[in-house]
């Protein structure tokens, strides 16, 4: 058989390697409801347009918020689930602006490699990046999107597995409360309370 003609198998979704089964479940659950719903209202329809948004709305905010923290929570699905379940009653009346992207997160779902964007998000997860302060958000952040596109991406993986894993503390040199240490024989050179007399006699 002609490799050409073979059909290739498909690459699970990278979701699958981070949220539980039920997770999942529920959340494509939703997507069909969603799409079942759309598929009632007529072109033209208010509720059509709407309800449009609101799906956009809703899978940006799951993907920013999984490129982020590397899961969903509960809480994120139920609030989606409670939009749709309101929205022919009251839910069609809000002229909502669906929620944008991420660079994140469009950095993360046009990574070309999969097996890296699996390394990077178990960082994601470990660090808790979403609850961290911004000096270290943003400092995780610009050290991949440097190693996306060039041979950094090894030194990036060494350098936060160590300030994960193996030396957190190392993280105060990214917001500037890293004490620096000063040199005891620098300060008494310029002591004003030692007497110059006395240490003179250490020269002789």
């Amino acid at each position: 058989m002609c490799k050409h003609n073979q059909v290739l198998p498909k690459k699970k979704p990278i979701t699958s390697l981070f949220l539980d089964k039920d997770k999942r479940q529920s959340i494509l659950a939703l997507q069909k409801a969603i799409k079942d719903k759309y598929a009632q209202y007529k072109p033209g329809d208010v509720k059509k347009s709407r309800l449009k948004d609101l799906a956009i709305d809703m899978w940006n905010s799951m993907q920013n918020e999984f490129y982020m923290t590397a899961s969903i929570c509960d809480n994120t699905v139920w609030h989606w689930q409670d939009e749709l379940e309101k929205f022919d009653e009251q839910g069609y009346l809000i002229e909502r602006t669906p929620e944008e992207l991420t660079d994140w997160t469009k950095l993360c779902k046009g990574w070309y490699d999969r097996n890296r964007l699996q390394e990077v998000l178990n960082l994601v997860r470990d660090f808790n990046l979403d609850c961290q302060p911004s000096e270290f958000v943003e400092a995780f952040q610009s050290d991949f999107r440097a190693a996306k596109n060039n041979d950094t991406f090894c030194s990036a993986i060494y350098k936060w597995t160590d300030l994960i894993y193996w030396s957190p503390w190392k993280l105060s040199l990214l917001d500037s409360t890293y004490f620096q240490p000063k040199s005891a024989h620098y300060e008494d050179d310029f002591n004003p309370d030692v007497d110059d007399a006395e240490s003179d006699i250490f020269l002789d």
